[in-house]
């Protein structure tokens, strides 16, 4: 194994012959789930693995947490819906507990621009059933709907909201969900801290 010391030079390095591209380095968190795969959100495949896609009771369910985001992903024919549009999320800072309490708000797919993994690009928008907005997506999802919730500010909302940073034994609970008229309770998830170094186009 290589000294983990040289990686960061290593970027540098690449980027010194790479035209376009700058090192990138951020501590960022992600929501832990059973069976998940972790996919990037930003700018065409580059930066942090920060979005959870995890398989439940026969649909997927994404999760990322700056800002927060939620998609319920289902084949055609079943039926999905939030038991709620609450959000929390609780953790410690300096001993003292905290308690979060966001709203989620469905909103279409290009909502936060390309702040979405690729591998959902090309799955039903159901705030755009007629798919008015061309992209160029991979053959993957297309069997899928993608009803996708990010989280707002009560009283505003236009304003997006992330989930707090740097708290100890950090949690979110998922509201239920009822997937062909039957409900699963809740979900309670970890939240961990990661760091990403790594290089990325300038005009991301």
């Amino acid at each position: 194994m290589g000294n983990s010391r040289s990686r960061p030079i290593a970027f540098f390095v690449a980027c010194s012959v790479l035209p376009g591209c700058a090192p990138y380095w951020e501590h960022y968190q992600r929501v832990e789930a059973p069976e998940a795969v972790y996919l990037r959100s930003e700018c065409g495949g580059f930066g942090p693995r920060n979005y959870a896609y995890y398989p439940y009771h026969g649909i997927f369910i994404s999760v990322s947490l700056s800002p927060l985001q939620l998609g319920l992903h289902y084949p055609a024919g079943t039926t999905v819906a939030l038991s709620s549009d609450t959000v929390t999320i609780s953790g410690s800072r300096q001993n003292e507990p905290i308690e979060y309490v966001q709203h989620l708000r469905q909103a279409s797919h290009g909502a936060l621009g390309n702040g979405t993994p690729g591998e959902f690009c090309a799955m039903t928008d159901p705030m755009d059933p007629e798919d008015r907005h061309v992209y160029r997506c991979p053959s993957s999802g297309h069997d899928l709907t993608w009803s996708y919730f990010v989280g707002r500010d009560k009283n505003s909302s236009n304003q997006v909201l992330a989930v707090p940073k740097n708290l100890e034994r950090a949690k979110i609970i998922i509201p239920a969900v009822t997937i062909n008229g039957q409900t699963f309770e809740s979900q309670e998830l970890s939240i961990v801290g990661k760091k990403f170094v790594g290089v990325a186009p300038i005009n991301c």
